[in-house]
């Protein structure tokens, strides 16, 4: 991401009265906190991070005017559901396998041609089942509410953006 992007957010965070920067707590204190979090099992942290809708928010929030999905992000929950339920069953039924990755991508295909969306990060998705240790119908769920979350506060960046360009225009100079 450009120095001028991160400068920008930035500027819109302190603007809206919202800190820009992490408290000063040392790396030693934010592990003890993240070790109590609800993703901590048996002791251990756990990350629940789909890289795929990590490359969705990226290129939602970093390059709105260039991403294909941007302009009907509504679609997006349901193509990432569809397309991880998909990606789910054949793993479910054919094991981690080349024709079960074979059928996720084909199933992929159709659902984004059928959503009328491209959004390429949701074929990804579909064949993440291929490399979990265990996945479970949770993952599909996981996914559509991870990407429900993610047009959220893409509506609510959006909206926020229109309002501090419309408020910084109307400032006197």
């Amino acid at each position: 991401i450009a120095q001028a992007d991160v400068d920008r957010i930035a500027a819109l965070f302190a603007r809206a009265g919202l800190p820009t920067t992490a408290p000063d707590l040392g790396a030693e204190a934010y592990l003890n906190y993240m070790g109590v979090d609800k993703k901590v099992e048996a002791g251990r942290m756990r990350f629940v991070l789909f890289p795929p809708l990590v490359v969705i928010a990226y290129e939602m929030f970093g390059h709105t005017a260039s991403c294909a999905w941007a302009d009907a992000p509504g679609r997006l929950p349901l193509a990432c559901l569809l397309t991880a339920a998909g990606g789910f069953t054949f793993w479910y039924l054919l094991g981690a396998s080349p024709a079960a990755a074979a059928c996720s991508v084909a199933c992929g295909v159709i659902v984004l041609r059928v959503v009328r969306v491209h959004v390429p990060p949701a074929l990804a998705v579909a064949l993440l089942p291929q490399v979990m240790d265990h996945p479970t119908i949770l993952y599909p769920v996981a996914v559509g509410t991870g990407t429900l979350m993610l047009t959220c506060w893409f509506y609510a960046y959006s909206a926020m953006l229109g309002w501090f360009i419309v408020r910084t225009s109307r400032a006197p100079s």
